[in-house]
């Protein structure tokens, strides 16, 4: 029950959230654990949940039709997560995400969620918030993509998740940037001299 009161916490800092309106809430919460390098969902399978990070790392990535992978976000310690689009839609994620670290989380069945627009208007506030701060992550993810050059991706990567070199292994960071590890290693060294 400690990570539901994690996952109360974060909505009550988007929503005034009535005490009763919580109880409607709680059964479609559950809990979930993760092992390092466990899939959560992959590409081509419907995966019907939000989540919220309570303890450790995931990454969500595509993967091309040659085995190559780029890396959409890193997802930490109360860092929301979900194939958004995929939901909204009833079709399968195309994205995948794994555990980079023994990992727990809190899922919201989005199934279920929206019969509760009908009960009280925090869950429509509640909706429309997650949907907002979707799209600004996903815009200024696409912005860092399409107008920054490498080295000032890297400097907003290192501002956004200031740990990520520390817990994630060179090469995802690489792929989340867009670049080799070699040019990543080189950029480093650049930084630190």
């Amino acid at each position: 029950m400690k990570s539901f009161n994690i996952a109360r916490r974060y909505i009550e800092s988007m929503i005034p959230l009535p005490a009763a309106e919580w109880s409607r809430l709680i059964p479609l919460l559950s809990e979930a654990t993760y092992q390092k390098g466990e899939l959560v969902f992959e590409a081509g399978r419907p995966f019907f949940y939000l989540g919220l990070v309570v303890r450790g790392l995931l990454r969500v990535f595509y993967t091309t039709g040659d085995g190559k992978e780029y890396i959409r976000a890193f997802c930490y310690e109360g860092h929301p997560f979900g194939p958004y689009s995929a939901i909204i839609r009833r079709t399968p994620a195309n994205i995948s995400m794994n555990a980079l670290e023994n990992t727990e989380v809190v899922l919201l069945d989005m199934t279920r969620f929206p019969s509760l627009y009908a009960e009280h208007s925090c869950w429509q506030e509640l909706g429309r918030i997650m949907a907002e701060r979707y799209i600004l992550v996903r815009e200024e993810r696409e912005y860092q993509f399409m107008a920054l050059d490498a080295m000032a991706r890297l400097d907003a990567c290192l501002r956004d998740h200031p740990n990520v070199l520390n817990r994630v292994p060179q090469y995802h960071v690489a792929a989340y940037l867009g670049i080799s590890p070699i040019t990543l290693s080189r950029m480093l060294s650049r930084r630190r001299s």
